[in-house]
């Protein structure tokens, strides 16, 4: 709030409820502000914030593995006001080459499951997913999405390796897609595979990142 100082004049200035209530008003916002000092970091985010206040969610205070520091929005029209500013994405790795074999044609794990990651607050989060993949020459598409807490994983969600028509070396791509998505609070999120109904799919130097947008 921008304070206008009031230019006391000795004997002329009124010394009454308009001046004084302008200085009472002032008081009680800087009352409210969170000194920077007063950051907040931990795996929670503070339960009674005021409008403007910041805290850093970590997933733990000893070795996090991402740091998310967000604002609090008293505005925000939805029922997520903790507004991300700033910080890593949440990073998951399979490095493993691994095959998913023609005739799998409905999402499944492979070998090594995942990679996966969880939600830890309700709210909207950027999920990104990629791997170098292909499918045999002459096979259908190889495809690589992720099932959301119960929630199967769907073609919507997918990256998909198709070898193009008349080619007959299999051949590598590294693809990655990201969506937003609203997010439970506890919703994991794990890679699954498929092929058509010929031809098999690998899959090598898979990784899924999560960063917030906004959260409960």
């Amino acid at each position: 709030m921008a304070y206008t100082a009031t230019n006391w004049v000795e004997g002329v200035t009124t010394l009454g409820p308009t001046n004084m209530n302008k200085i009472e008003t002032e008081l009680v916002y800087l009352d409210t502000r969170i000194p920077a000092a007063a950051l907040g970091y931990g795996t929670t985010l503070p339960g009674s914030p005021v409008d403007g206040q910041e805290a850093i969610l970590v997933d733990s205070t000893t070795s996090p593995s991402y740091q998310w520091r967000f604002r609090y929005n008293s505005s925000n029209s939805t029922a997520y006001k903790w507004e991300f500013v700033g910080g890593a994405a949440a990073l998951n790795e399979v490095t493993a080459s691994e095959v998913r074999l023609g005739g799998g044609t409905t999402y499944a794990d492979i070998t090594t499951a995942g990679p996966q990651l969880t939600a830890p607050r309700a709210g909207v989060y950027d999920v990104a997913i990629g791997a170098a993949m292909y499918n045999d020459a002459g096979g259908g598409p190889a495809y690589m999405s992720y099932q959301i807490g119960a929630t199967a994983a769907v073609d919507a969600d997918a990256l998909y390796a198709l070898q193009p028509n008349g080619v007959t070396v299999a051949g590598q791509w590294n693809l990655s897609r990201v969506r937003r998505k609203t997010l439970a609070s506890g919703d994991a999120l794990v890679a699954k595979y498929k092929v058509a109904t010929t031809g098999n799919g690998a899959y090598a130097n898979r990784w899924m990142t999560l960063i917030p947008v906004r959260v409960s």
